[in-house]
């Protein structure tokens, strides 16, 4: 009888939804109860210690977290055999991952690492990393992408759970301790070269390729994304697409084709997120989504109207880092959507002085140090900027979107030397690193990045008396920028432009038309506050 409720499980699960999930439990729950009276883990060892594992993965794809949790403690207990436990235990992992409890995770999945035979350490440096890199990278540039594809399928059950767990503690890793997420991504590619190909294979080859591309080779890095995708098709993982595509299409695909590229991609992956019950995979992709949304300077409202359609969509149960950072996406875009020209920053000006946790404290501070430099509180911005560049310093792992970082980096110190004419020689040093970086990423995506090279290049000429060339280039980044339709940087240069011009008497009607067009912008972006800032600021400098 038991075993029938299993196939009865079973058949139900072939259909997708939330509602064949819960008949396929409940046919699993009744299944062990009726293994109760005849001790079942003692007489019917194999058949107990599978219903087990299909119900506790159901009960957390489910949202009954408790309950899982119980059912992988069983397991655990009752298992005879190390490798009896290895499913259980990365069921617990996915369990712990719900309470967004990040010191937890990391501590239980290390734990979990030495059991299984691949300890990690603990602690890595850059120069940890680096070696790892150089390891991995000296056997891959070896390996044609056919040798690749060739590896015969993953055989041994430690190194296929090994990878598993490698896969479950990846995201809160690259979140607590970003060197050991990039350990992790290392150790899992060279298991698969020398073990075969398993399905989170796929899914490292693709943050391998994102990493890749990090460091600046952005086309080997492309190479091992396409070998992620190809790995996907030979196993038919359709379960696998929603973190494939967002590391392919969200990561790789950026730094290539631009972040506008990625949308269809990444709907596609939400979709298969929510059928087969990957809701943490999901609201991954949302988020990669509705940032690139921002990033591109989509009008707010859309960008709004995005974030609440993918909190609606979302279980209340779920708690991981990226539902967290998804939940302060509405504090953001309200901010900027704000009608007030002096907006309250209490919340932009509670993070400075803060210590730094993990990379929620980076995307925090990065959108507060936006909106502190849009409604000109230049020093506060400066102040919430420097948290975000000491994390983005030990981040490894960076996207395409890294270019706003780095204009946002130059444009700032320009400001604040410009309101307090302090810092002149920092505000430059500052500007050419930054310059230096996003012309190396303008190489492969120029499109996203040939305006903030424009911009960047006209401040610096600005700022050292160059006004000729400043226009020439401030003019080149709001044609690149109205092209691209990117609506903030758009409204930025102009208001830059317009500046500049404002202390030359001979172009004050271009500084007017420009500010014009700069308050046009700012309204078709959604930004009313700051429009009406601008707006105001012109009425006072023609009574002036």
């Amino acid at each position: 009888a038991a075993l029938l409720c299993v196939e009865a499980a079973e058949w139900q699960l072939k259909w997708p939804g939330a509602g064949f999930f819960r008949l396929a439990m409940d046919c699993l729950e009744f299944g062990i109860v009726l293994l109760l009276p005849i001790d079942g883990w003692k007489n019917h060892y194999d058949l107990t210690m599978r219903i087990h594992n299909i119900c506790a993965e159901l009960a957390f794809t489910t949202s009954h977290h408790e309950r899982a949790q119980q059912l992988t403690e069983t397991i655990i207990q009752n298992a005879v055999h190390f490798e009896d436990k290895i499913q259980a235990l990365c069921t617990r992992l996915l369990v712990i991952s719900t309470t967004n409890d990040l010191q937890k995770i990391t501590t239980e999945s290390l734990d979990v690492f030495e059991q299984l035979g691949e300890p990690i350490p603990r602690q890595a440096t850059h120069r940890d990393v680096k070696r790892e890199y150089n390891q991995t990278k000296n056997i891959i540039k070896s390996m044609s992408t056919e040798r690749i594809l060739r590896l015969p399928k993953m055989q041994d059950v430690r190194k296929t759970a090994t990878l598993q767990t490698f896969n479950l503690a990846h995201g809160s890793f690259f979140m607590l301790e970003p060197s050991i997420s990039s350990v992790i991504v290392m150790r899992a590619i060279r298991l698969s070269v020398k073990h075969g190909l398993c399905a989170t294979s796929a899914y490292m080859f693709g943050i391998y390729g994102w990493f890749v591309c990090s460091q600046g080779d952005i086309e080997e890095g492309t190479r091992m994304g396409k070998i992620c995708l190809d790995i996907l098709k030979r196993f038919e993982l359709q379960q696998w697409i929603p973190r494939c595509y967002a590391a392919v299409y969200g990561r790789i695909g950026s730094y290539t084709k631009g972040l506008r590229a990625a949308y269809d991609h990444l709907t596609r992956s939400q979709c298969v997120a929510s059928e087969t019950g990957d809701y943490m995979g999901s609201v991954s992709c949302g988020f990669i989504r509705c940032s690139f949304l921002f990033y591109s300077g989509e009008p707010l409202p859309i960008v709004q109207s995005e974030v609440e359609r993918n909190l609606r969509d979302c279980p209340v149960s779920v708690n991981g880092i990226f539902q967290q950072m998804l939940n302060q996406f509405p504090r953001v875009v309200m901010l900027l959507q704000t009608k007030e020209e002096n907006p309250s920053l209490e919340c932009a000006e509670q993070l400075v002085g803060h210590p730094l946790h993990c990379a929620m404290d980076e995307w925090k501070s990065f959108h507060m140090a936006i909106i502190a430099y849009l409604f000109d509180n230049h020093e506060l911005a400066l102040k919430v900027f420097e948290r975000a560049r000491v994390l983005d310093s030990h981040n490894i792992l960076k996207s395409a979107e890294i270019a706003l970082v780095y204009l946002l980096d130059g444009l700032i110190c320009m400001s604040v030397f410009r309101s307090t004419g302090k810092g002149k020689r920092r505000a430059i040093r500052v500007a050419r690193s930054r310059l230096k970086q996003l012309k190396r990423l303008a190489q492969h995506n120029p499109r996203f990045c040939n305006g903030k090279v424009a911009l960047l290049e006209a401040e610096i000429a600005s700022i050292r008396g160059d006004y000729q060339r400043a226009y020439v280039l401030y003019i080149a980044a709001c044609s690149m920028y109205a092209g691209e339709g990117m609506l903030m940087e758009h409204a930025i240069s102009l208001e830059l432009c317009a500046s500049m011009c404002m202390n030359d008497q001979r172009k004050y009607d271009v500084a007017k038309d420009l500010l014009k067009e700069a308050v046009e912008s700012y309204r078709k972006w959604g930004a009313v506050g700051k429009a009406q800032k601008v707006e105001k600021y012109m009425k006072h400098d023609e009574e002036d």
